[in-house]
């Protein structure tokens, strides 16, 4: 999950379960501080670029028409280029 989920995962309904049970992998985000769950034994911060792409830009790319062929894996785009995920919608 992206580190601005991680923020706010306390809020989530049976967070707790999430954490007992899995290991969280987060990305950290720029500009975006992970909180205090950051610290957590079962949360693994990956270090990997820091780009500021997340999931509702994929989305909105889609919906506006725009390629988001480098942005995603190619089995992901190959998915979504086979379909009409999130093209249409206001």
């Amino acid at each position: 999950m992206g580190g601005d989920n991680l923020a706010s995962l306390h809020q989530w309904k049976n967070y707790e379960q999430l954490l007992a049970g899995y290991d969280i992998y987060v990305y950290k985000r720029p500009s975006f501080d992970a909180g205090a769950l950051a610290a957590h034994p079962r949360v693994r911060l990956c270090e990997a670029p820091m780009l500021d792409i997340s999931a509702t830009y994929i989305r909105e790319c889609l919906r506006t028409g725009k390629s988001v062929r480098y942005l995603v894996p190619d089995a992901v785009w190959e998915y979504l280029e086979s379909g009409t995920l999130y093209r249409g919608q206001g």
